[in-house]
Formats: structure tokens, C-alpha cells, sequence
């Protein structure tokens, strides 16, 4: 598993990246992203550690994308979560999904 940063300047989205795990017939990419409250990791793993969502879509042939919204997890935020705007959080979220493709 990969990862790295997008997201807007002023609100980042750490991403999480598992690659395809099949070769051949190319899959549209997916991008897999939590409620509120909670972070990437709930499509990881099960809370009783088996492989979670993220990672059977893996094994389908997908490239996926488990973001943190932007002050959840490992995604860093410049002001109180309690004033992070769903609009702050969509722009983040549109970067990472032109980035996707």
C-alpha cells in the first residue's frame, strides 16, 4: 500500500492507495470515502482485522483510493474540525477525484 497528499492547499487529504492486484483487462479506478466521524481505515480493515472493502476491490483488478477527509485521520487541518464546511471538504475531495481520473 502506497500513499500521499492531495486535497487543497489549505485542507489536505491524506490518500491511501492500494494498486491493482490482477493484470489485464483495465477497471475504472475507486475512490472509497468514510462518513463523518470516522476515517479511510473503516474500508481497510474490519474491526476484527480481516481485509476490509478497499482491499477485495484490489484484488478485482481496481486502483483504489482511500482518502481521510481533510482533519480526520491522518489528514492535518488548520482550524477546529467543528468549522470545516462540507464545501471545504468536497473542494479536497474534487482534487483528489481530477488527480484519479
Amino acid at each position: 500500500m502506497n500513499c500521499f497528499f492531495s486535497g487543497t492547499e489549505s485542507h489536505p487529504v491524506h490518500v491511501d492507495v492500494l494498486p491493482k492486484a490482477r493484470i489485464g483487462e483495465a477497471k475504472p479506478p475507486i475512490i472509497m470515502l468514510h462518513g463523518g466521524f470516522h476515517t479511510g481505515a473503516a474500508w481497510l480493515a474490519t474491526p476484527d482485522g480481516r481485509p476490509g472493502w478497499a482491499r477485495y476491490f484490489a484484488q478485482q483488478g481496481h486502483d483504489v483510493y482511500v482518502p481521510d477527509w481533510p482533519g480526520h485521520g491522518r489528514s492535518p487541518s488548520p482550524a477546529p474540525l467543528e468549522q470545516l464546511s462540507t464545501r471545504q471538504v468536497a473542494d479536497a475531495i474534487a482534487v483528489l477525484v481530477a488527480q484519479v481520473g
